[in-house]
């Protein structure tokens, strides 16, 4: 299993950053000098262009010596500045922990954190570094323990009871039954009751749910869309329903969503939380909100100097299936009730193969929608008003990447050292697609490895195993 920031450094992607930064440091010159400007630029590098570190602070293993010797030894490196993240104490990969800590009351997002926080500020803005910092503890991904259940990731799912026809029915539709373990794709973790890392139990998947609807299909075969009935008032909040079922053989689906479970990751304990919901804008606004108005009690008087930005790392937050608003947003996008359909989803064929496979792409395209237009159009201007960017790795997720890059003031890309190679994640979509908003600076997280290949051995100044690409500037 792979650790995801064993070794990573923050850096402006390709040549072409530099060769911005040449130019603009040093004029334009004339043609013959672009070569000579991009070597001077590589061997000496302009303020601009300085290289950033991810700043990893793992656990309650902080202190203000610490943090002005890590600064300082940035500075005296070169480094720009640094991406603030506030991991577990150890990764295994999954969040792990050191016992005895000396000082426990550093958690993440907390008044003794939050102090932290505010001396490295200070620290930063003598030593001329910049700070950015990640929207929530861990690295995964947007969330903490202000989202309730409500706010969280939505997943649908459903009961069924089988029902004869010709007769009166009166009974009970039971709710679904879900495992209560987090959906995400890595939900392993350090949990103190167990003393050992495992999959927790997350109490929302068996306490919170919401009803979506109730609908009576024939219960062997291919469904005609005419023959679903929709039975959206017949049962009560206990879900005891009653209903004069036609002849025939019936299945009855009590559809309804819950939380996913999932939960940022790999932070500490205390500080873990519910992920919010990235396709409800209302969510991810009090998301984004929360934490802002957290920087601006700590450290409003750094905000722009030294810390500029508010930071999203990669996507590991699985994929949710609905959302409070999903009727409406489907009908809306797609033209057409998607209620009906929903028999689809629990593995049913209505209409025609095809026509149940188009259901499955509308609302995949539907979720991809919504995590452009919630997830990603929402946290900038909020960034902005507080006088912050916002940057993000945008791949790898439910979403289109030439649709969500435009709303980054800096779009971000990864790739590792797997093998001693260069192994980019989705890097080419991303510049495309920044290319063609006329974004001219492109960051990379680099060198991530894992420790089956790199074991601390790999670094900046070059390995003779280490097989790199050419780049050439656009």
């Amino acid at each position: 299993m792979l650790t995801r920031r064993q070794f990573c450094v923050l850096l402006s992607s390709t040549p072409l950053c530099f060769s911005r930064a040449a130019h603009s440091s040093w004029g334009e010159g004339d043609q013959s000098q672009s070569s000579l400007d991009l070597e001077t630029a590589f061997k000496s590098p302009p303020k601009s262009a300085r290289p950033y570190v991810l700043w990893m602070w793992m656990g309650s293993n902080v202190s203000e010596a610490g943090i002005t010797s890590d600064l300082e030894a940035m500075k005296a490196a070169g480094i720009g500045g640094a991406t603030i993240f506030s991991l577990a104490d150890t990764l295994t990969p999954w969040s792990g922990v050191i016992k005895n800590r000396p000082t426990p009351d550093i958690v993440a997002f907390t008044e003794p954190w939050w102090a932290k926080i505010r001396f490295a500020c200070v620290e930063a803005k003598r030593l001329g570094l910049e700070l950015i910092l990640h929207n929530c503890a861990g690295y995964e991904s947007s969330g903490g323990t202000w989202i309730t259940p409500e706010m969280a990731m939505q997943d649908l799912v459903w009961s069924e009871q089988q029902v004869e026809g010709g007769t009166r029915f009166s009974g009970t539709l039971k709710r679904p039954v879900v495992d209560s373990r987090p959906g995400n794709p890595f939900p392993k973790m350090y949990i103190p009751s167990l003393d050992k890392i495992d999959v927790p139990h997350v109490d929302a998947r068996q306490t919170y749910f919401r009803d979506v609807a109730v609908l009576a299909v024939p219960r062997e075969g291919l469904i005609d869309l005419r023959s679903v009935v929709d039975l959206p008032g017949n049962m009560n909040v206990n879900g005891e329903i009653d209903w004069d079922a036609p002849k025939g053989n019936w299945t009855l689906y009590r559809f309804g969503h819950t939380t996913t479970g999932a939960m940022i990751q790999p932070a500490q304990w205390t500080a873990i939380g519910l992920e919010c919901d990235k396709m409800n804008s209302d969510a991810v606004t009090f998301h984004v909100n929360h934490v802002i108005s957290e920087m601006k009690k700590h450290i409003g008087e750094f905000i722009g100097n030294p810390l500029t930005t508010l930071y999203c790392d990669s996507y590991e937050a699985g994929t949710p299936t609905w959302t409070p608003k999903m009727r409406q947003e489907f009908q809306s996008r797609r033209g057409y009730d998607v209620t009906p359909w929903l028999p689809v989803l629990a593995g049913r064929t209505i209409g025609s193969e095809d026509e149940s496979t188009r259901l499955k792409h509308d609302m995949t395209r539907t979720i991809h929608d919504l995590y452009r237009d919630c997830y990603w159009a929402t946290p900038g201007p909020l960034a902005h008003a507080a006088g912050l960017k916002f940057a993000a790795e945008p791949y790898e997720g439910p979403w289109e990447i030439d649709e969500v890059v435009k709303y980054l003031d800096l779009p971000t890309v990864e790739f590792w050292t797997t093998n001693n190679r260069f192994s980019p994640s989705d890097l080419e979509p991303v510049v495309k697609a920044a290319h063609a908003e006329n974004s001219r600076l492109i960051s990379a997280e680099s060198f991530t490895s894992a420790p089956e290949f790199a074991q601390w051995r790999e670094h900046r100044r070059g390995s003779s195993r280490l097989a790199m690409p050419h780049f050439a500037p656009a």
